[in-house]
């Protein structure tokens, strides 16, 4: 092909799928970070209302029982769990820990190499859920909840918008999953 620029034939390099694969991850990770920060914007302008509208209020029922805001601060993780944690370790298991299991599960989508929308999808959802609760962590010494669903004494625990991401990965995952379990039993 002539170039006007270098006033000559060039030939165009093949194409072996170096830059196709570095635009692919550059692509992707760039979606992961408007995603993520979107998300987490969102989860956490979610707990600033939750402050402002619900702190001091107490059970404010939406659909009748089934589901109700109720404002809670969560020292420790899912349903509580470890909220005693000495304040020695609490930093370690609840803000560094969190951080090296992101960080990690963002180092395993990059060296996978498996860039589709639903690996987009679920890097987001983890990455927001846990970022969104490590915010609130540093920031407050908690997590700031505020949802809660059930039918008289079957109940969640109360959660936040952040939480809701992690469930709708592991939801995500389970149906996916099943999916292919499908696939797999029509094949054979």
């Amino acid at each position: 092909m002539f170039n006007p620029l270098y006033g000559a034939v060039v030939e165009k390099a093949p194409d072996c799928g170096y830059n196709s694969w570095i635009m692919k991850r550059s692509a992707f990770f760039s979606a992961l970070a408007g995603a993520t920060a979107g998300l987490t914007v969102l989860d956490q302008a979610s707990k600033f209302l939750a402050d402002r509208l619900l702190y001091g209020r107490g059970t404010v029922p939406v659909f009748g029982d089934f589901f109700i805001l109720l404002y809670a601060r969560n020292r420790g993780a899912f349903l509580s769990l470890g909220n005693k944690t000495s304040e020695a370790i609490w930093p370690v298991v609840f803000i560094v820990m969190p951080i090296v299991i992101i960080a990690a599960f963002v180092i395993f989508m990059w060296r996978k190499g498996d860039f589709s929308a639903y690996s987009l999808t679920l890097a987001s959802l983890v990455v927001s859920g846990g970022l969104g609760n490590i915010i609130d962590r540093i920031a407050y010494g908690s997590v700031r909840d505020f949802m809660n669903m059930g039918m008289g004494s079957l109940r969640t625990g109360i959660f936040n918008v952040a939480d809701l991401y992690l469930m709708a990965f592991a939801a995500v995952v389970l149906l996916h999953e099943i999916r292919n379990v499908g696939k797999k039993g029509k094949a054979a």
